[in-house]
């Protein structure tokens, strides 16, 4: 039988752009232009200046854009950059499965490889479609949390694939790019442990550009270890545990593909979050205030709890990376702002005594019912007792842009054009739209890349640390 390294070098150098149907071309279209609008919200960030410092030091004339600055750089340092920009803001999309997942960190590599390989849109769009599919399905088959590795430790995997395709490698060589991929991909789990850092933001980027170097070096004839799923010392053995893959199910003519499985996000914050904060909006409208909160007691599934209610940091944040993963936070700034944007995460915000008071009065618990509810769906119930005696309850299992309760086409422009409007004129916002929404029909992607960069003379004002309490913001 093939290796899975094998199976999925065949999957990937036989899926092309014939092989879709004009709604997945236009769902590719439609998570595109969400994750520009997550990554273009970072340009205003301390972490764009740190990455553009770092992209500006190895620009070179042939190579790929990176966003917000324009300098041009080898694409895996652009991959790298880009990765990040988007997941700063935590406005990624999610697949959740044994792992849960963000297929959306896969587009600014594959639009840097595209980029790299003077791809055309519908490339382009076939790449984006087989990062996709790959990744979800890696996250179907085998759980890493649970061993103590980052779940982004797939990331080379899908990255690899699709940079090969975009750069034309054959079947023999888009193995070898998996297997090249995959003997340095394990990250450890201790990102997401004690006070979380920046480096929370690169993981996905990290893995990423580790695949692209993959693609490369398979395109010039180096091997890689064979049987890198299989081996004795490989990725299953070590990493993931046993799994097994059957390309034969993967999106294709016949078949679904997962991209359709996937959520969109209208919180910045992780999604193992968002039914809460979806809940906790709807009883502020109820109460009209915080200020007769007596007590909170939040009901959801036991991963939601672990990743985001089972530490120290997720009680007291010490950073903005701690904040947007944690679930007493997000649901105290929601009951008392009756939103979470970005003033909610700011340096101010986060050390509010009145803020800090409100979670303390919170209780999360573990709920059977919800728990099996996960991961068709991410369901929590926030419970309000105030302190006449009144009891709020509102559960949600299907956030805002789950499948299930799916984010319209108006809808999700209307938040691209919000997270975009913070740092870029109207004009610049409405080519960039234009752009994704024609896609297909580009000859290369120098126009959208093009549209990516601020304009010159432009100067963006730095997000700042200063909070202030604003109950008409909406995301």
């Amino acid at each position: 039988m093939a290796t899975i390294a094998r199976q999925l070098a065949e999957y990937a150098h036989r899926l092309s752009f014939a092989d879709l149907d004009p709604g997945i071309v236009y769902e590719v279209k439609r998570r595109t232009l969400d994750a520009l609008g997550g990554a273009i919200a970072t340009f205003d960030s301390p972490m764009a200046q740190l990455l553009w410092k770092m992209a500006d030091r190895y620009g070179t004339t042939r190579g790929a854009t990176v966003w917000g600055s324009g300098t041009k750089t080898l694409p895996t340092l652009a991959a790298f950059v880009n990765g990040s920009l988007l997941r700063y803001r935590d406005l990624v999309e999610t697949y959740a499965s044994k792992d849960g997942g963000h297929p959306s960190d896969n587009i600014p590599a594959v639009l840097a490889a595209a980029e790299l390989a003077r791809a055309d849109g519908k490339e382009a769009i076939a790449a984006v479609l087989l990062a996709y599919e790959v990744h979800c399905r890696l996250l179907d088959a085998g759980a890493l949390q649970a061993n103590g590795w980052d779940h982004d430790s797939y990331a080379p995997f899908p990255v690899a694939l699709a940079a090969g395709k975009l750069m034309g490698l054959s079947v023999d060589q888009l193995e070898q790019a998996i297997n090249l991929a995959g003997i340095n991909s394990p990250q450890l789990g201790q990102t997401f442990q004690g006070q979380v850092s920046l480096w929370k933001n690169c993981t996905f980027a990290d893995g990423a550009r580790n695949g692209i170097f993959a693609a490369c070096l398979a395109a010039e004839g180096m091997t890689g270890p064979e049987q890198i799923f299989e081996g004795k010392l490989g990725f299953c053995n070590k990493v993931s545990g046993p799994f097994s893959l059957s390309v034969d199910a993967f999106g294709g003519r016949r078949q679904p593909f997962k991209i359709m499985e996937s959520s969109l996000k209208v919180w910045p914050c992780v999604v193992f979050v968002q039914s809460a904060v979806d809940a906790a909006v709807q009883i502020r409208k109820e109460l009209g205030g915080a200020g007769g909160i007596e007590k909170v007691d939040v009901y959801t599934y036991d991963l939601a709890i672990e990743i985001c209610a089972s530490q120290p940091e997720h009680w007291q944040p010490a950073t903005r990376e701690g904040a947007d993963h944690s679930l007493p936070y997000c649901v105290a700034a929601a009951l008392m702002d009756g939103t979470v944007g970005l003033e909610q995460f700011s340096d101010l915000r986060r050390g509010d005594p009145n803020l800090l008071a409100l979670i303390k009065r919170i209780t999360v618990h573990p709920d059977p019912r919800l728990n099996a509810g996960y991961p068709q769906g991410f369901p929590c119930r926030v419970v309000v007792t105030t302190k006449e005696g009144k009891i709020l309850t509102h559960e949600v299992f299907y956030p805002q842009g789950h499948p299930r309760n799916p984010m319209s086409d108006e809808r999700l422009e209307q938040k691209f054009r919000y997270w975009a409007s913070r740092v870029l004129p109207e004009k610049q916002i409405n080519e960039i739209a234009r752009i994704v929404w024609k896609l297909d029909l580009l000859p290369d992607l120098q126009p959208l890349a093009a549209s990516l960069v601020l304009p010159k003379n432009e100067t963006v004002q730095m997000e700042s640390s200063k909070w202030k309490s604003n109950p008409n913001f909406r995301v």
